[in-house]
């Protein structure tokens, strides 16, 4: 052990490798822009330019760069140009013996190089930050067992497990389960060399979780695929059954170290999930999962994924003030992005649901940036104004972000979410004193989503009805959602949108509340 701390970091000026060494102000500004986000995460220590510049061309060993400023990370690159492209090398280097940890080379078009800087900047400091929190976590991890063979094979379920991350991204379901099945088996082998190690154990808790989303997703594949759905077979296990395993593996971590934060995250995460997903449905469920996840974040105020399932809680249960809290939480303890699109994402979502209009559309501002492909940024703009806006020119204006968002995408002309978005624009047309065409692109917008999803597209569509005058018929709409997914009701019983239900007896019944006296 070097003493080195690896949360202490020195970004080295990067190397200029153009014919002529053109590119000097490039790989300066890089270097200083770098520092300067690094810079703004608390978890970090980063060393200032005057602190690295000493450095600049120098030939100096890694190790002894960072014994001379007395960090445990180093970070060191290179820019180069070939015609229209630069390329920018990133390597993440430890400090204590100069070994390269990761490496990245990024290639962006030429052009305005302000533009340029500021995209390739924000895709190194993503790139930091994920390997920083991968390579702090191993460290830290290596110090709580004294097997080295244990701590090999929990490596190799990590490796396991990114894999499963990038076949899943891919769309390999199958090839993404296979994987996380592979991580379970190296766990297992960590577990049974160290048996007092709660890590391994914990860690075969999270590859319960995924398993559970991975072979539910399949599982609705196949079955959309296969000419007669009811012979499809999801395989041995379901939705359900793997998140009890993830139990089962908690309160086993729990036996060897009892009260442990990260465990409780774990607990907290898979009691909730089974609640959302309308597996149990009895309010203490939810209630056991916010204890675990708020003796989490009280252990433990750095367990980012502690506060991000808190944050989501929160906003399915229609505590949007309390989610934002937690949110913003999340943003604070999670410095190495673990976390950072599904935060971003609540943020904006209990922006809407605060009806904070504004603020909602800098949160899509940033989620757009940085998350172009994510599906729920993609749609944000058309949100907000399906949320609020009113008015032909913002009927016209939310339809060229839907063709924009559908053009040349074939999977988003069809299914839940382009129904959604046609009762977005519904939402729009009803405030606008539109209600023929409202009501046409509701019928428009029916869809065969099952389960969850039905019951909110029930729901959102009570909304819609709500604002063209139907009470009756939104009412009946939103007992048919609560019937199907009796998790939406405490979501009802305080959204914005069934604002003008509020006093109606059926729609207090319905929501639990007892009915007003006369």
């Amino acid at each position: 052990n070097s003493g080195l701390d690896p949360t202490h970091i020195a970004v080295l000026y990067f190397d200029d490798l153009s014919d002529g060494a053109r590119l000097g102000p490039v790989a300066s500004g890089l270097t200083e822009d770098l520092i300067d986000r690094l810079s703004q995460v608390e978890a970090l220590h980063v060393i200032t330019p005057g602190g690295v510049r000493q450095f600049r061309g120098a030939a100096v060993s890694p190790d002894s760069i960072a014994r001379s400023l007395q960090v445990g990370t180093l970070v060191a690159g290179s820019v180069s140009r070939s015609q229209d492209q630069l390329r920018v090398t990133i390597r993440l280097v430890d400090g204590a013996n100069g070994q390269q940890l990761y490496s990245q080379t990024l290639t962006r078009a030429w052009g305005d190089l302000f533009v340029l800087e500021d995209s390739l900047t924000a895709d190194l400091e993503s790139f930091l930050r994920q390997r920083l929190g991968e390579t702090i976590a191993a460290r830290e991890s290596r110090l709580r067992t004294n097997s080295v063979e244990a701590w090999r094979a929990m490596r190799q379920g990590d490796a396991a497990r990114d894999d499963a991350r990038v076949l899943d991204h891919g769309g390999d379901l199958a090839g993404a389960i296979r994987a996380d099945l592979r991580a379970d088996s190296a766990y297992v082998r960590a577990s049974a060399l160290d048996p007092h190690w709660s890590d391994p154990i914990v860690a075969r808790g999270w590859v319960a979780y995924s398993l559970a989303y991975l072979s539910d997703s399949r599982s609705l594949a196949e079955a959309r695929a296969h000419p007669n759905p009811r012979e499809v077979s999801s395989g041995p296990l379901f939705f359900d059954e793997w998140m009890h395993i993830g139990l089962r593996r908690a309160e086993e971590a729990l036996r060897v170290k009892p009260g442990a934060p990260a465990v409780l995250a774990l607990r907290g995460a898979l009691r909730y999930a089974l609640w959302n997903q309308s597996y149990v449905t009895a309010p203490e469920s939810v209630a056991a999962a916010e204890g675990d996840l708020r003796r989490a974040i009280q252990g433990d105020p750095s367990l980012a994924v502690a506060w991000y399932r808190l944050s989501e809680l929160f906003r399915f249960t229609g505590r949007f003030s309390e989610a934002d809290w937690a949110a913003r939480g999340a943003l604070r303890a999670d410095a190495y992005l673990a976390d950072a699109l599904r935060v971003h994402t609540t943020l904006f979502y209990t922006a809407l649901n605060r009806e904070r209009y504004d603020e909602a559309e800098q949160w899509c501002r940033v989620g757009r940036a940085r998350y172009p492909d994510d599906v729920d940024f993609r749609s944000c703009e058309v949100r907000v104004l399906g949320w609020s806006g009113r008015g032909r020119g913002q009927v016209a204006k939310t339809w060229r972000l839907i063709r924009d968002i559908e053009a040349g995408r074939p999977e988003e002309q069809s299914g839940a979410l382009w129904a959604e978005r046609r009762l977005l624009v519904a939402a729009v047309l009803a405030r606008s004193a539109l209600p023929d065409s409202a009501r046409a692109l509701i019928r428009l917008a029916r869809t065969d989503a099952a389960d969850t999803a039905a019951a909110w597209m029930l729901g959102e569509e009570a909304w819609v009805r709500l604002l063209l005058g139907e009470r009756v018929r939104a009412l009946a709409l939103l007992k048919r959602g609560v019937a199907s997914s009796g998790q939406m009701r405490s979501y009802v019983a305080v959204s914005s949108w069934y604002t003008a239900l509020h006093s109606d007896p059926g729609f207090r019944a319905l929501v639990g509340e007892p009915a007003a006296t006369p």
